[in-house]
């Protein structure tokens, strides 16, 4: 039985063509025709003749000018070949694919071909995801942190606005943690980084569980009475909680904060550090309590 290129061609699952050196698409197979249609294009679309670097380019994007940088290196000869990872997303389903560019022996021409590569992406996605993030609470740990703190110090002192670090520890945790057990002990952890959490909805606040049961608020764009005033907030919701110590009180936390406008005196950890130090006046303090620290 004889089996044609076209036939082969048409039936790998891959988006495949073939362009000269101008970029004129020369031959597609039929994944790449029925990716076309799945994508709003009309059945009977002429790929052949038609520019696929001008298609790259027209949208503008940054990943179809980089597609379009690496086919004219192929073609022209200043690489073999390539590759591109670009996402492809829609309104209803995220996926990703990447391109391979080959150069075609002894022609001006290179073959493009486009692989979905949607099921590991998501699966990287996840994998970060879990090594960014506190698996009892669902807050961020101290990785995040690190990336997230001194991206927003850099931000904050190239445009001379304040930011706030929220030091919160929940008083009395191992008597509690003795008298009720883990699983409850574990309870009440999650049920204190929800109402961190529910404080932390701005695109620059960040929940962290710092370790134990301390937790950390990163607060972008925030002074120190709009800081002070969020704790307090926190305290009074963690009062409401439907939790109890072994004497009948409700439970409470101690909270340390720390405000600055970033300048270049000292290092971007001295905030986390100056939080600490409050967070320890508080619990001196009698806990249940804020106290702040300002940099003036």
């Amino acid at each position: 039985m004889y089996v044609s290129c076209q036939q082969i061609l048409d039936a790998l699952p891959s988006q495949i063509a073939v362009v000269d050196s101008c970029g004129v698409i020369l031959y597609v197979n039929q994944a790449w025709h029925d990716f076309a249609v799945q994508n709003g294009l009309p059945v009977d679309y002429q790929w052949e003749g038609s520019n696929y670097l001008m298609a790259c380019r027209s949208g503008g994007s940054t990943e179809g000018i980089e597609a379009a940088a690496l086919i004219e290196a192929v073609t022209h000869g200043l690489r073999k070949d390539g590759y591109l990872e670009y996402p492809c997303h829609s309104q209803t389903t995220r996926c990703w694919f990447m391109m391979h560019v080959a150069v075609m022996p002894e022609v001006e021409c290179c073959v493009i071909s486009h692989h979905n590569i949607t099921d590991r992406k998501l699966m990287e996605e996840k994998i970060e995801q879990l090594s960014l993030h506190d698996p009892l609470t669902g807050l961020g740990n101290r990785r995040l942190l690190v990336a997230e703190y001194h991206r927003q110090w850099l931000h904050h002192q190239r445009h001379q606005t304040c930011m706030s670090i929220l030091m919160v520890d929940i008083d009395h945790f191992k008597h509690y943690n003795d008298q009720f057990g883990h699983l409850a002990g574990d309870e009440c952890l999650k049920a204190v980084a929800q109402v961190i959490q529910k404080h932390a909805q701005r695109s620059d606040d960040v929940a962290i569980r710092f370790g134990g049961e301390e937790f950390l608020l990163l607060l972008g764009q925030t002074n120190a009475a709009a800081a002070l005033e969020l704790g307090r907030m926190i305290q009074q919701a963690v009062i409401e909680l439907p939790l109890r110590m072994p004497n009948n009180a409700p439970m409470t936390v101690s909270i340390g904060i720390a405000s600055a406008c970033p300048q270049g005196d000292y290092g971007p950890d001295s905030l986390v550090h100056l939080a600490d130090k409050q967070l320890y006046i508080a619990k001196q303090s009698g806990r249940n309590c804020c106290k702040l620290h300002v940099d003036n």
